[in-house]
């Protein structure tokens, strides 16, 4: 493997899709101008993109990464199929305006239209908007054995990964990938779903990265300077932070339209009452058999404490010796459908984003309450455990407008090599998969739920994970990185 190569694996960084690549020249002068701000507003979306019909706001992106994760041509297509039934990308282009309107910054919106205006703006989102969907994947894929042929320079590579960076487009990749996933659970199991997020981060980075030098291909270094430069600009996220949100609120709603429909084919297909029309529609044929003889049955009729639909066997007036059957609204077992909120996280957003704080805790409190929930109708039902999903993710997803630390990844990635002592104060040392060294402090955040650093000893770290469910409560547990030694130790050890 070239040295090129390697770094190509090793990109480290984060993901806004490759038709979200907005980039800003940040050097550029702000205009004067006496458009008010809904016209500045309308001007800049239009500059960049971001209007119906433009590929930047379309779904091709969610999916253009997937593969890296491991998932099938069939599994993809299948996620295609029903995020397409109910993806609205209008909703979508008023959600950005709407943001927009709310956190107007004149210069930034401004410098953002000079850029875009600009001949290298132009030819940049072009480049951007060129190729999509399967088309682009089949460009890369032609493009990736070029690259083992003739390698790119280690400068140019550096170059992209500043632009990766910048626009967080690992992250975003990840995070659109973690809610497709959602809607794999007919025949893919939560832990399989989670390990291939997190064993795929590195061929994602790596995926990216090829398709980031294929894109912007002809364009000079001096050129790809001048975009990572634009992508670093406070205008440039600015921007672009509100562009994530919108496709994050946009796949969203398509997500949990696409649970409740899955939920409703699976339990017409377990009641025998039909379903297959739309399994024939959604799935190709593999996934299709999947589906019907190897899925991972969904878990239906199952309330948050555990009880099951209730069944009473009173006699029927009139019929003598006939049961009647009584059954309560399906519902999904919520702690499954409603992923935790890291304690840290949901406290921050109770100072920056009081509204979500107020909206999260309320559904808790509705979610904690047994005969509330029992009173509702299954459609109604459905209607409150979108709501709900939506706010948790998008609570979640504000982790990645978090200043992160290398300490913020899984716990697998570390090894406690020893422990040292500083004054008073016991401090770890440990290595991450890329070789990197760390040193960590008791109360120091680590782990992906920014878990706090409770003690450490020369044999192992405890960390405190604190984590708010959909109930409102908060629930704790410890995590441990133990010291190991190396394998060529282990090797020498006595038998």
């Amino acid at each position: 493997m070239t040295q090129a190569e390697q770094i190509l694996k090793r990109a480290g960084a984060g993901m806004a899709g490759i038709f979200l690549c907005a980039v800003v020249l940040f050097s550029l002068p702000a205009q004067a101008t006496a458009q008010s701000k809904n016209e500045a507003v309308l001007n800049l979306m239009k500059v960049s993109g971001m209007q119906e019909g433009s590929p930047r706001v379309q779904m091709d992106a969610y999916f253009l990464h997937l593969t890296a994760l491991g998932l099938n041509a069939g599994e993809i297509q299948s996620l295609q199929n029903i995020i397409g039934r109910f993806f609205q990308p209008h909703a979508l282009v008023k959600n950005l305006q709407s943001q927009l309107q709310e956190k107007f910054n004149r210069n930034h919106a401004d410098r953002l239209q000079s850029w875009y205006e600009s001949e290298l703006g132009q030819r940049a989102r072009e480049a951007e908007e060129a190729f999509t969907g399967d088309l682009l994947k089949q460009k890369v894929q032609a493009f990736e054995q070029s690259l083992k042929k003739n390698p790119p320079e280690i400068n140019r590579i550096q170059i992209i990964f500043r632009i990766v960076r910048a626009g967080k487009l690992v992250d975003y990749s990840i995070n659109t990938a973690e809610t497709l996933m959602m809607l794999t659970f007919p025949y893919m199991s939560e832990a399989r779903s989670r390990a291939l997020l997190m064993e795929g981060r590195e061929y994602v980075q790596e995926h990216i990265l090829k398709t980031l030098l294929y894109t912007y291909r002809n364009f000079s270094n001096e050129e790809l300077r001048a975009l990572a430069d634009a992508e670093e600009s406070k205008a440039h996220r600015w921007f672009q932070r509100m562009v994530r949100l919108s496709h994050y609120d946009a796949l969203n709603r398509a997500a949990d339209e696409g649970m409740t429909l899955l939920s409703k084919i699976l339990n017409e297909i377990d009641s025998g009452q039909g379903g297959y029309t739309l399994v024939k529609e959604i799935f190709p044929p593999g996934e299709r058999y999947r589906l019907l003889i190897q899925r991972d049955p969904f878990l239906p009729l199952v309330l948050p404490q555990g009880f099951n639909q209730t069944i009473s066997t009173r006699t029927a007036p009139g019929k003598r010796g006939e049961s009647l059957v009584e059954t309560k609204p399906p519902v999904v077992d919520f702690a499954k459908r409603f992923p935790l909120i890291p304690f840290e996280l949901y406290k921050q957003i109770q100072d920056s984003d009081p509204g979500l704080f107020e909206q999260l805790e309320s559904f808790g409190q509705f979610f904690s309450n047994e005969r509330a929930l029992q009173q509702l109708d299954e459609e109604m039902l459905n209607e409150k455990i979108s709501s709900y999903s939506q706010l948790i993710r998008r609570a979640n997803q504000m982790k990645n407008e978090m200043p992160l630390t290398p300490l913020q990844a899984g716990y697998d990635q570390f090894r406690l090599v020893g422990m040292i002592q500083k004054g008073t104060q016991k401090l770890a040392l440990v290595q991450k998969d890329d070789q990197s060294g760390h040193s960590i402090k008791k109360g120091a955040l680590m782990g992906p739920n920014f878990g706090i650093v409770e003690q450490i000893s020369p044999d192992k770290i405890v960390i405190l994970e604190k984590t708010r469910n959909y109930a409102g409560k908060i629930l704790s547990q410890k995590k441990e990185i133990k010291f190991t030694r190396k394998k060529t130790d282990e090797s020498e050890a006595p038998s």
